[in-house]
């Protein structure tokens, strides 16, 4: 059936009918392969695709494949070329049986993580059914957008958020709310970890606003971002600060009172998630997100694996919003 499945597929029209409904899991390991480039080329391409370009496609990006995996992939493309496509009605009713059956295999897992303690899990189950209830099904895409003045004001105004205190930021970006994320990007050694202790710690920043933060840190240790948090507060130098150490803390007291901060060398997108349901942040900063692992992300190209981990960031429920 997988076999007819990705014949199916080959159609541009197809594929995005069902895209929604599709999962890497509901294949096996060697038709998945295939449909992991189908997933590519229908996003790059709009076209229906031919058995020749994927085999072409797949020779391009193995270029030090072995014989005999260019053998093994060729035998999956033959027996593709010979089965037949599913018509679209009858498609769309089996990929989303099979992404029901995937859903019903996630929950028995996690089921049997929490049963072996896993503190993650209960999360993880929490994420899965807030997305897959009763009410939930493969087509449902959720309300349309509301049409409500009072609900769009509110949205999208500035009031109720945790307001920048730098001003020439503050003076063209509102602040951060609930429910969003945010990626900062710069070049290496040019300041990210201290724009965002700025934020945070500096006067009038996030902490100093009442807002709870968690900083999370797995590329230098937590203990110098702390104590850059301190400089922030109190605009002392470490000389000064070791000087003057009554004048730093009571600076630093607000900004004591709402930071956290950890080190998560190692940690995955599960056991930051458990964190933070115990934590309960109001922001939280994770410096940086693109090394939290993914568990089980092992064969996952690199840039898929960014892909998911700033996908799952967006939407772990346990904590709103999440910085980066």
């Amino acid at each position: 059936m997988e076999i007819q499945l990705l014949k199916t597929l080959l159609s541009s029209s197809e594929y995005k009918a069902n895209q929604s409904k599709l999962k890497r899991s509901i294949f096996s390991e060697d038709a998945a392969d295939l449909y992991d480039l189908l997933n590519m080329a229908h996003t790059k391409y709009d076209h229906d695709l031919s058995l020749d370009e994927c085999y072409a496609l797949w020779l391009a990006d193995h270029p030090v494949a072995t014989n005999t995996e260019k053998a093994d992939f060729q035998d999956l493309i033959d027996d593709v070329r010979k089965a037949s496509p599913i018509s679209s009605d009858v498609a769309e009713d089996v990929i989303a049986k099979l992404w029901r059956k995937e859903i019903g295999r996630e929950i028995t897992n996690l089921g049997i993580n929490m049963s072996e303690g896993d503190v993650s899990a209960m999360g993880l189950l929490k994420s899965l059914l807030e997305r897959v209830g009763e009410s939930y099904s493969p087509d449902d895409f959720g309300p349309t957008t509301s049409k409500n003045l009072n609900v769009l004001l509110a949205k999208t105004s500035n009031n109720g958020r945790w307001k920048f205190n730098i001003q020439t930021v503050s003076r063209h970006l509102y602040g951060i709310g609930p429910a969003e994320f945010m990626v900062v990007l710069a070049r290496p050694e040019t300041g990210k970890t201290t724009f965002l202790v700025s934020l945070t710690a500096g006067p009038d920043g996030f902490c100093d606003q009442g807002a709870k933060v968690l900083f999370l840190s797995n590329e230098e240790e937590s203990v110098r971002t702390m104590l850059r948090a301190v400089q922030a507060a109190s605009g002392l130098t470490r000389e000064e600060i070791a000087d003057t150490p009554d004048m730093a803390l009571q600076a630093f007291s607000m900004a004591e009172a709402n930071l956290e901060m950890n080190d998560i060398v190692d940690w995955d997108l599960d056991k930051v998630d458990a964190y933070c349901q115990k934590m309960k942040p109001d922001i939280l900063i994770v410096d940086q997100a693109c090394k939290v692992g993914l568990r089980g992300s092992s064969g996952i190209a690199t840039h898929e694996k960014l892909g998911e981990s700033l996908t799952r960031v967006s939407q772990t429920p346990s904590v709103r919003p999440y910085w980066c």
